[in-house]
């Protein structure tokens, strides 16, 4: 939440250049602090799962925000997920599985897969040689714009 000219707002969409990093727009909604609000918040992933050290397996994200609802102070700025106990291919975390405070209610399917450790996929590159190809399919502009978002709202604050 930014108080910006007495008005109370919550940053709803950030554009960053993916090349310099640079802002390139910025979208402000007021919101009345009384009054719940629904909103998208970032996953930020963090660890690295047992079975992608091993290069047996590729921790896929397969959302990448959680549509919830609260009051705008109880808004969290991300939801941190662990993936060091995804120990088998095939293995998921849930948004059910997810830690989230009793004070924001998720409107995102609750069986929804958040994460889940995919097998490695072989590529046949040129004179009949494989590769284990490495697909971890956390779309590297969709990540940057989440990460700037979160920094923007922290320096906000």
């Amino acid at each position: 939440i930014i108080d910006l000219e007495g008005k109370s707002v919550l940053v709803s969409n950030l554009q960053v250049d993916p090349i310099s990093g640079d802002y390139l727009h910025i979208d402000f909604r007021q919101v009345d602090l009384t009054e719940k609000i629904t909103a998208n918040v970032p996953i930020e992933i963090v660890g690295e799962s047992p079975v992608e050290k091993q290069n047996l397996g590729v921790v896929v994200q397969q959302i990448h925000e959680l549509e919830v609802e609260s009051l705008p102070a109880d808004l969290p700025e991300n939801v941190t997920v662990d993936v060091s106990g995804l120990t088998e291919v095939d293995q998921a975390i849930f948004v059910k599985d997810l830690k989230i405070d009793k004070k924001v209610e998720v409107k995102t399917d609750m069986e929804s897969i958040v994460v889940k450790v995919e097998p490695p996929q072989k590529e046949e590159v040129g004179q009949g040689r494989s590769y284990n190809r490495p697909q971890r399919a956390v779309a590297f502009f969709d990540a940057a714009r989440h990460r700037e978002a979160a920094r923007l709202r922290s320096i906000a604050r």
